[in-house]
C-alpha cells in the first residue's frame, strides 16, 4: 500500500438480499449505485471491488454473519491491519445490515464501529461512529425502532411461511393436491368418473378457481416412471449421477423439458 492510499481511509459498501432470485432483479445494482453516488458526492473514490456482497443470505437468523462475507469482514476488522481505523462502510438501510433481535443487532453494530464509520442514509447521510451514537440519543432511539421493525417484519414473514407450509403438508396428508407444479414423471388430469389405472389416484384439488373441477386424477407417466426407477437402481448400485446422465444420452432417451441432453444437475 503506497503512502497516498495509507493516508486516506478506505471506503467499503455492503450489499445484501435474502433470496437468490433477487439477483435477477435490480436490488444489487441499485445498492451499488447508491453507494457510488454517495462516495462521489462526499469526496471518496469508488472502488466496486471493495463492495462486500451477501447474495441470497438472510439477515434475520444471522446467516450473513455465520456463513457470509459480512461475518468475514467483522473478523478482518478485529485482526486485519489493512483496514485503517476510520474507514467508511456504506449500507443502504438498516434492514440490509441486520434483521436480528436488537441485542444481536447492537453487537454487530458495535463490532463494526470498532474500526469503521457507518453511513446508513435511512438514518443519517454522514458517517457515524461510537462517539456520535453515545452523544445523540435521538439517533439511538431511531436506530432501535428500525431494528425492531425489521426484526418484527421478518418474524411475521417467517411465521406466515411456516403456517403456509404446515397447511400444505396437512392438505397433502388429507389427499389434496395443493399445486399442479409436480415432478416431470407425474401427470395431473381433470377428474372423470370411471375406472382408473393402478398407477393413478383421485385427489381433491385445493383451489379458489371456480372454473376448475373439484377433483383431479394424479398418476405416474409409465415411460418416465420406468426411467426414474432405473436411475435410482443404477445409483444404488454405485453409479454416479454423471455416468447415469451419459447412459441416458447414449441410449437416446429423450429429455422431458425439450433439452438436447441429460445433465448431472437435472
Amino acid at each position: 500500500m503506497d503512502v497516498m492510499n495509507a493516508l486516506k481511509p478506505l471506503r467499503f459498501s455492503y450489499v445484501r438480499f435474502s433470496t437468490p432470485d433477487q439477483i435477477k432483479g435490480d436490488s444489487k445494482r441499485r445498492q451499488i449505485d447508491k453507494a457510488r453516488a454517495w462516495a462521489l458526492d462526499n469526496g471518496y473514490d469508488f472502488d466496486e471491488s471493495l463492495t462486500i456482497r451477501d447474495e441470497g443470505k438472510s439477515a434475520y437468523k444471522g446467516t450473513h454473519l455465520k456463513t457470509g462475507n459480512l461475518g468475514k469482514f467483522l473478523l478482518r476488522i478485529k485482526d486485519d491491519d489493512e483496514i485503517p481505523k476510520g474507514s467508511v462502510l456504506y449500507v443502504e438501510a438498516v434492514d440490509r445490515l441486520t434483521r436480528m433481535e436488537f441485542t444481536d443487532a447492537m453487537h454487530l453494530i458495535l463490532g463494526l464501529l470498532e474500526k469503521v464509520k457507518l453511513v446508513i442514509p435511512q438514518l443519517l447521510d454522514q458517517p457515524i461512529d461510537k462517539k456520535f451514537m453515545n452523544e445523540d440519543g435521538g439517533f439511538i432511539y431511531q436506530f432501535i425502532g428500525l431494528c425492531a421493525g425489521a426484526n418484527a417484519e421478518s418474524k411475521r414473514k417467517s411465521e406466515n411461511l411456516k403456517a403456509s407450509w404446515e397447511n400444505k403438508r396437512r392438505m397433502a396428508k388429507e389427499g389434496c393436491l395443493y399445486t399442479e407444479v409436480v415432478p416431470e414423471w407425474i401427470s395431473v388430469e381433470p377428474y372423470k368418473k370411471g375406472k382408473i389405472k393402478n398407477c393413478q389416484k383421485v385427489m381433491k384439488r385445493f383451489t379458489r378457481d371456480i372454473t376448475k373441477s373439484e377433483k383431479v386424477i394424479v398418476g405416474v407417466i409409465k415411460e418416465r416412471g420406468d426411467i426414474i426407477k432405473s436411475i435410482f437402481a443404477d445409483y444404488n448400485k454405485g453409479a454416479s449421477m454423471g455416468s447415469i446422465a451419459e447412459s441416458l444420452n447414449s441410449n437416446n432417451i429423450a429429455t422431458w423439458r425439450g433439452g438436447k441432453h441429460w445433465h448431472r444437475s437435472y
